[in-house]
């Protein structure tokens, strides 16, 4: 295994003789530099590049992962990390923003508006890990097989912020647009979790088989939150706001209102504020065939679910008032009136104290009460 830094402030892109084994001004500079020179990626294990939270990596073309490694034997991963100073040169003090106000100490990669993607899109078996990631005129990230994407922060890419393939992994990371529209959140990767999504038409669109949805927070979205093209999805503990969007705007539909979707779990949803001319909380098309749908919470919603019964059928909930804390501020946490406080199905936390509906939690007061709340998290 190798273990390579960048330090964009304080390393050098040069061919010296152990540039790169070290942090601070024994690093390279940039990423495409160790990407590309650094002589001894291991062909067996994994590798990782860990890059200094000093100064952005500006990027003038897109990170070329296939002149190390990265093989499925030897996947590659590009991690943030806090440089403390201690070798040399200037300590760094970037953070990346995460859902629900988090942050954490990492490195960003800036597309500088120049690039199509920060990664080649033939890039396959990278994981990358508290990065901050922006500013391109594609997708931000668009990722081929086995990727991971998680504690990083993606935005401001003018077709959409993370493209993945095959058995990509989202987790943890805050996706939104401030600059332009017409943009996807995330595009078909087969896991997403624990995410914050907004300012973009479609929150996530699912194309694939088995895909597992859950825990998220969307909200400003043009068109839908979720958009199927698939079978066997499972959606279950998301937040699903539509303030400001259009007058079909969906919080959770088939992206083929003529096709057949097969076998969809949808439950433990909170949808709200789909309130256009023919907007619906969840809208399938007939012949559909659930396994379960049902508790799910709904407000302000002009329909709030036209969908056919699952075959494990719950009742849903309407919310009677307002469940959120202050969503103008984006603050989704519930109040202390709202029904979906302790009304989940899926208790995965704490057993003990049932889950809120939605993605917000508080466990320390046996499933809600208003204020503390954050991400649902699992014990451990």
């Amino acid at each position: 295994m190798a273990v390579i830094y960048v330090d964009p402030l304080n390393g050098t892109d040069n061919g010296d003789a152990g540039r790169g084994e070290d942090e601070g001004p024994d690093a390279y500079a940039s990423i495409s530099y160790a990407l590309a020179n650094y002589g001894s990626f291991s062909t067996t294990t994994a590798n990782t590049i860990k890059v200094a939270d000093t100064a952005a990596d500006v990027l003038t073309a897109p990170l070329d992962a296939d002149t190390s490694v990265s093989s499925v034997d030897a996947p590659l991963g590009i991690v943030g990390y806090h440089y403390d100073g201690s070798n040399g040169g200037t300590a760094g003090a970037l953070t990346v923003s995460l859902p629900w106000g988090a942050t954490v100490s990492g490195a960003e990669i800036d597309g500088d508006d120049a690039v199509s993607y920060i990664f080649d899109s033939a890039t396959n078996y990278v994981h990358l890990a508290n990065l901050k990631v922006h500013s391109t005129t594609s997708y931000v990230l668009y990722l081929n097989a086995a990727c991971t994407v998680m504690n990083c922060e993606v935005f401001n890419g003018s077709s959409g912020l993370i493209r993945l393939a095959a058995n990509g992994v989202v987790r943890s990371c805050k996706v939104y647009n401030d600059v332009s529209t017409g943009a996807i959140g995330v595009y078909t990767a087969s896991s997403v979790c624990f995410c914050e999504i907004s300012g973009v038409d479609t929150g996530i669109y699912l194309n694939g088989t088995n895909k597992n949805l859950s825990h998220n927070l969307i909200y400003n979205v043009a068109d839908e939150g979720i958009r199927l093209a698939i079978d066997y999805a499972s959606i279950f503990g998301n937040t699903i706001d539509g303030g400001g969007g259009n007058s079909t705007a969906c919080g959770i539909r088939n992206s083929n209102d003529s096709a057949n979707f097969e076998m969809a779990r949808i439950s433990d949803n909170l949808i709200t504020n789909f309130d256009g001319a023919t907007s619906k909380g969840i809208y399938l098309v007939s012949g559909t065939t659930p396994s379960i749908n049902g508790n799910n919470a709904f407000y302000n919603n002009t329909t709030d679910s036209d969908t056919p019964p699952g075959a494990i059928g719950y009742p849903d909930i309407s919310e009677g008032s307002d469940p959120y804390t202050d969503s103008a501020s984006e603050d989704f946490s519930l109040t202390s009136g709202a029904s979906s406080l302790g009304a989940a199905m899926f208790h995965l936390a704490d057993p003990a104290n049932p889950d809120n509906i939605g993605a917000w939690q508080d466990y320390s007061s046996g499933g809600g009460g208003g204020g503390g709340q954050t991400s649902h998290t699992f014990a451990g």
